[in-house]
């Protein structure tokens, strides 16, 4: 299974599903270089290169990030509210920075994911994925013989008390709108 990583991809060179990138730019997905921390600014420059690609929001868009990269995206929001608070824009008892799994970054709702690699910010539609699959699971056979069993030898070339089968099964997830998502780069943690 290729996933996230392989659909929202960035690069502009290269092959998605055998598809040259460089030739076929709607494959590529919106990036935006974030060189260290993942700023305010840098979210919501992704998010207007979608805009600008899509014409609208794209309905059901969210984002996922590492904890790691949520404590950089917080501590650039509690910049802004300091420089805020220090103005009297910003009663300070009505800010909340406490984490939480589910935050907005660049207009975008994210979410916390223990998961997530730390050298990115990863935007998609997760309704948009769709299951390809050219066949249904089933036993593994030889040609022209149907055989589905297949004993097992030894080292001397004499049978060994075991038999091999295997279970086949072609398909893969794709991700149908590579343009309606994207994702920010930064150094790894």
């Amino acid at each position: 299974m290729k996933g996230l990583y392989y659909f929202n991809d960035y690069a502009k060179t290269g092959t998605t599903l055998g598809v040259n990138r460089a030739n076929e730019l709607e494959i590529v997905s919106n990036g935006v270089d974030a060189g260290g921390v993942p700023t305010h600014q840098k979210g919501l420059q992704l998010h207007h290169k979608i805009l600008k690609r899509r014409g609208e929001d794209t309905p059901g868009l969210v984002g996922l990030c590492a904890p790691e990269q949520q404590s950089n995206i917080y501590d650039q929001v509690i910049n802004m509210a300091n420089f805020d608070i220090s103005r009297g824009g910003v009663d300070p008892a009505k800010l909340d920075m406490a984490p939480r799994k589910k935050f907005q970054f660049g207009n975008i709702p994210f979410r916390l994911d223990i998961h997530q690699r730390t050298d990115r910010l990863d935007v998609f539609v997760p309704s948009e994925w769709i299951r390809g699959q050219l066949a249904p699971m089933g036993f593994f056979e030889t040609e022209g013989s149907g055989q589905r069993f297949f004993t097992l030898y030894g080292t001397s070339g004499a049978p060994a008390a075991s038999t091999w089968f295997g279970l086949c099964i072609e398909e893969d997830y794709v991700y149908c709108n590579p343009g309606g998502g994207g994702g920010c780069t930064q150094p790894s943690y």
